[in-house]
């Protein structure tokens, strides 16, 4: 583990008012790697803290766990464990599960599969947008009203998902001419230990999660009123017959292989 400690000269309140994502990388102590999480530096390192504070007395803390050991759901339930036990909590969970036993390691070198998508650093676009609880029900009002929609209760995250996937594929016709033709998928990463019969605890170390790949079913202005549709039914997919079928034999590394022929 690394732990860093630095000196920030200017007020919180500053970076929490308008926060910059290209800006909070300087919060971190090592340089994200293309897809924007893990670490980048030498395989030894794991987990890597710099706690910054700045000249009014506020707090930040930067955290980055390796995806060799922990997906998101993992490094928040090590968060949470870290401030119970700072707050003197009596109990914290501890992790005791063998997760090689749901899911035996495979030999990826000699399966023939390549991880790479294509998918560069330079290419990656991170920007933040904050809706507040009006604009969430509107979105949402919107979404269930509209004509052709076969989702007549989203959630948030459909509406939102929605709402951005529209207007990015919109925004990548008018690029283009009339006979070019691209694909615009919604990707969401989605947490298997509540979708596993049995259901295992948030507090399961481990990587525990698979893509959802949505892609628009039809096109043109019919398809896309459904794309929150065609995002929950990706969702959907992702039960504990999935699950089950990612642990038996050589099944993981054919749905990793299906959804890279897809991306690409």
């Amino acid at each position: 583990a690394l732990f860093v400690e630095a000196q920030v000269h200017s007020n919180l309140l500053q970076v929490i008012e308008k926060p910059s994502m290209d800006e909070m990388k300087q919060y971190l102590p090592l340089e994200p790697n293309g897809s924007g999480h893990g670490i980048t530096e030498a395989n030894t390192i794991l987990l890597a803290v710099q706690i910054n504070i700045f000249d009014c007395g506020g707090l930040a803390i930067g955290v980055q766990m390796s995806h060799k050991i922990a997906d998101g759901t993992s490094l928040v339930a090590f968060m949470n464990a870290w401030a119970a036990n700072c707050r003197g909590d009596a109990e914290i969970h501890q992790s005791s599960l063998d997760l090689t036993s749901l899911f035996p390691p495979k030999d990826v070198l000699n399966s023939g599969f390549k991880p790479t998508v294509g998918i560069t650093k330079e290419k990656i676009t991170t920007k933040r947008f904050v809706f507040d609880r009006e604009k969430l029900a509107k979105l949402k009002q919107a979404l269930a009203s509209s004509p052709g929609s076969q989702v007549k209760d989203p959630t948030r995250v459909e509406a939102v998902s929605a709402f951005f996937w529209r207007h990015f594929i919109e925004a990548t016709r008018a690029k283009m001419d009339s006979k070019s033709k691209k694909m615009v998928a919604a990707v969401h990463a989605v947490n298997l230990r509540p979708r596993m019969n049995p259901v295992l605890p948030d507090h399961a170390f481990g990587n525990l999660w698979r893509h959802a790949l949505a892609i628009p079913v039809a096109e043109g202005e019919k398809g896309y009123q459904n794309l929150a549709g065609d995002l929950r039914n990706a969702i959907r997919n992702i039960n504990s017959n999935y699950v089950k079928t990612l642990q038996i034999g050589d099944e993981y590394l054919h749905a990793l292989k299906k959804t890279m022929e897809l991306v690409s």
